[in-house]
């Protein structure tokens, strides 16, 4: 967690490029109904840009949930 000394524009900037070239990127047509779910991936990679091992913590997400086709579309 960061104290209030880290926390400046600079790195809310770094957040807002790295979601701007991901939705640009990646994602070409987005749905507003899952907004929340882009952002909530782009947080985690942002907060885990540093981490050594963010490829073992995608995979053990992974493991934990389970959406059907169902409830993505409902």
């Amino acid at each position: 967690m960061y104290s209030d000394g880290d926390i400046h524009v600079n790195g809310v900037e770094n957040f807002r490029n790295l979601l701007k070239r991901g939705l640009i990127g990646a994602f070409h047509k987005i749905s507003v109904k899952h907004l929340h779910r882009y952002l909530n991936e782009f947080v985690f990679r942002f907060n885990e840009r540093e981490s050594e091992s963010i490829l073992w913590l995608v995979l053990q997400n992974c493991e934990q949930k389970h959406m059907r086709y169902a409830e993505l579309i409902s």
